[in-house]
């Protein structure tokens, strides 16, 4: 099986820069695909955590497990605090 990595810097970027090719690699049984989001969602505190969690629940519709998406807890234009 080969792993899959996409990186991206913040949340939704995954669904604009890669959704098509996401949802197909996940379709294939010979792929295992990750997904790296940089940033924790901050840059508006309004949003705070409300990105994250549609990120996950788009990434879920692709295909992409849950254990296989990995937050990287930046601040978003470091304006906050890191998770």
């Amino acid at each position: 099986m080969k792993k899959v990595l996409f990186i991206v810097p913040h949340e939704d970027d995954e669904v604009f820069v890669g959704g098509p090719m996401i949802m197909n690699l996940t379709k294939d049984p010979n792929y295992d695909v990750f997904v790296f989001i940089a940033t924790n969602g901050d840059y508006y505190p309004f949003e705070n955590g409300i990105r994250i969690k549609e990120s996950i629940n788009a990434l879920d519709m692709m295909g992409v497990k849950d254990d296989h998406i990995i937050f990287g807890g930046y601040g978003d234009c470091w304006r906050g605090t890191h998770i």
